[in-house]
């Protein structure tokens, strides 16, 4: 599942989640963030995540990052994953490595959100290393939001959501609101660590983003299917399809096609007859 369906997440993740009790702290700061995860699972929301640090940061009545078991409690009760005040002490003592009484909002998240694994966040990389060719080096929201390829969400392509709801669920993923503000790399590697905690498996994770950003590869069911194939006589008379390779913001530009396919080696080019697939 790539689209988080309050139905689908609220069945999924409806099995009880043992209370806080004995342990160590570490242990018994585990079992409470097992506890906002499966909350925060149930509650019916979208963009999970990333709306639990807003949630927290609003919390946070000193805005210096940190927040205490009250604002904690605050925090939670904002993202529909409530804590009780035992809780919110466990998590925090967890947390806590100066004795302040405090915690570092992006700890709390990253504790929540679990694991970025290796393979997922090498593709967001990758992806942004193409955006930073096809945006001439300089990533912008504006730009960002322009090339999202939403039509390709398997869940769109599947008919489980819309093209207007998927698209809006991207651009909810982000805190800056200016079109020209500058988006880094860690932001948007960040993005997606956030949007993975809503994905179940490795695989949906890969086949959402190679085709929502045009990125090629993959292999198997997680083999891209949205960059464009087009079919090209070559000057000897053999005709072939090829893939016109991570073709993001390549669009309907003939000259761009024939370039990528050179890029490519592939040079003997007599006419690209037509084209099969997406363009973006």
């Amino acid at each position: 599942r790539t689209y988080a369906n309050p139905a689908d997440t609220r069945a999924k993740h409806g099995e009880h989640v043992a209370p806080v009790k004995g342990g160590t702290p570490g242990a018994q700061g585990k079992a409470v963030t097992l506890r906002i995860r499966h909350r925060l699972l149930q509650s019916g929301s979208s963009n999970l995540i990333a709306n639990f640090r807003r949630s927290l940061r609003d919390a946070d009545t000193s805005k210096a990052g940190s927040i205490n078991v009250q604002e904690l409690q605050r925090g939670c009760q904002l993202s529909s994953a409530p804590l009780d005040d035992v809780e919110a002490r466990v998590l925090i003592k967890s947390l806590d490595k100066a004795g302040t009484g405090l915690a570092s909002v992006e700890d709390i998240v990253q504790t929540v959100r679990g694991e970025f694994t290796e393979r997922r966040a090498s593709l967001a990389d990758k992806v942004f290393t193409l955006l930073l060719r096809v945006c001439n080096g300089s990533v912008t929201l504006g730009r960002v939001l322009q090339l999202y390829d939403a039509a390709q969400h398997p869940d769109v392509v599947s008919g489980k959501t819309s093209l207007q709801a998927a698209a809006a669920y991207f651009a909810a993923q982000w805190d800056v609101v200016d079109a020209g503000e500058v988006i880094e790399r860690s932001e948007f590697v960040r993005v997606y660590a956030d949007w993975s905690f809503e994905i179940n498996s490795d695989l949906a994770f890969e086949i959402m983003i190679r085709n929502t950003w045009h990125l090629s590869g993959g292999e198997g069911k997680s083999e891209n299917t949205s960059c464009r194939r087009v079919q090209v006589v070559h000057t000897n008379g053999r005709v072939t399809v090829e893939e016109i390779k991570d073709d993001l913001g390549v669009g309907e530009d003939a000259d761009a096609i024939r370039q990528n396919l050179i890029n490519q080696g592939i040079r003997d080019i007599a006419k690209i007859e037509f084209t099969i697939g997406k363009k973006k």
